[in-house]
């Protein structure tokens, strides 16, 4: 439908572009992920060995007792407010792609707080039942997530990169304008 809609207007080589500039930040998107789940399984190797050997190869000593418990709540807390700011990305991507360079003036919504506090709590029960893959879930959909919202993104992404020079330079930090009119929103995005 959307390529009869183009067509009829001889406009099918921007929908081309828009079709492979998705792609390609979907799979960049996904080969961080693939590289992030890389490094995980050669860190969880690392932290197989005995911690005997494993302390003094680097001459660290394990973390026990309530110090353990500290740094594994502060860990499960970042975790899940990287997630809710991934599910909150992506509500807005589904929603309202163009506003994504500035996700964090968005106002919240009932039903998106609504769903991504049930999001919450399954991956929570998920992770506390599952004995094999308690955090696979929550990787899984973080990169599915991060993937969709950089395909979503392709508005911002077209603009940051082919929005030309002016010329003209702001006076207080002396950069073209055209990096606030179109690169700082995609940056902000990426951060």
């Amino acid at each position: 439908m959307e390529l009869q809609w183009f067509a009829q207007f001889s406009l099918q080589s921007v929908l081309f572009k828009r079709w492979a500039l998705q792609t390609a930040s979907a799979g960049v998107a996904l080969g961080i992920a693939a590289l992030c789940a890389a490094w995980r399984r050669r860190w969880l190797r690392l932290s197989a060995l005995p911690s005997a050997e494993h302390a003094e190869r680097d001459g660290s000593h394990p973390i026990e007792g309530w110090r353990f418990g500290a740094v594994l709540l502060l860990t499960v807390g970042a975790v899940l407010a990287d997630l809710v700011v991934v599910l909150r990305l992506v509500e807005l991507a589904w929603s309202k792609p163009y506003s994504l360079g500035q996700w964090w003036e968005q106002p919240f919504s009932g039903s998106t707080i609504v769903w991504i506090t049930a999001f919450i709590v399954v991956m929570l029960v998920i992770m506390v039942v599952s004995r094999r893959a308690r955090l696979l879930p929550l990787w899984v959909l973080g990169s599915l997530g991060i993937s969709f919202v950089a395909a979503r993104a392709w508005g911002l992404w077209t603009l940051a990169l082919l929005i030309p020079l002016s010329g003209t330079r702001e006076q207080l930090l002396g950069s073209d304008i055209s990096f606030g009119l179109g690169q700082f929103s995609a940056v902000a995005l990426a951060m």
